[in-house]
C-alpha cells in the first residue's frame, strides 16, 4: 500500500477512535438501518405486485413477513457482533486481528445465510402449521416461503 493508502486508513482510524462519538456511532449504525429499510422495501413491494394477483395472496406476504424478519433479526445481531469485534480490534491497534476478525464474519455470515434458506425450505411445512395457516392461502405461502428462501443469502 502507498504512502497515501495507509494515511488515509489512519486518518479514518483515528477518526473513529478520537473523532465525534456521535458521528461515529452513526457511521457504525447506518449499515444495519440500510439492512432493516431493505427488507421492509422488499416486504412492501412485494405485498403491492403480489396485492395485484388476488386479495388472498396479500396473505402469504403477511404471513411470510415475520418469518423473515426473524431471519434478519439474526443476521442484524450477527452484524453488531462483528461491529463490537472489529471496532475493538482496530482500538487495541491490531489491524491483522481486524482483518481476521472481518473475514470470519463474512464467512460466517455467508454460512449463516445458507443455513437459514435451508431451514425455511426444509422447514417451511412445519412453520406454517404451526402459525396456523388457512387452507385458501397454503399454497401461496408456501410457494412464497420458497422463494424467499433462495434470497435469505442476499
Amino acid at each position: 500500500m502507498s504512502q497515501d493508502g495507509d494515511l488515509e486508513l489512519n486518518i479514518q482510524e483515528n477518526s473513529i477512535l478520537y473523532g465525534d462519538i456521535p458521528k461515529g456511532i452513526i457511521r457504525m449504525a447506518v449499515p444495519l438501518m440500510f439492512l432493516s429499510l431493505i427488507n421492509t422495501a422488499y416486504t412492501l413491494v412485494d405485498t403491492f405486485f403480489v396485492g395485484k394477483i388476488s386479495e388472498l395472496s396479500i396473505g402469504a406476504v403477511s404471513l411470510v413477513a415475520p418469518i423473515v424478519s426473524c431471519g434478519t433479526a439474526c443476521i442484524v445481531g450477527l452484524c453488531a457482533a462483528a461491529v463490537a469485534l472489529i471496532s475493538r480490534a482496530i482500538g487495541e491497534g491490531d489491524k491483522d486481528k481486524a482483518v481476521r476478525a472481518t473475514n470470519h464474519v463474512f464467512a460466517i455470515g455467508c454460512i449463516f445465510g445458507m443455513a437459514v434458506g435451508v431451514v425455511f425450505l426444509l422447514g417451511r411445512d412445519f412453520m406454517l402449521e404451526w402459525l396456523e395457516t388457512p387452507d385458501e392461502i397454503y399454497s401461496d405461502t408456501r410457494n412464497y416461503l420458497t422463494g424467499i428462501s433462495f434470497d435469505v443469502l442476499f
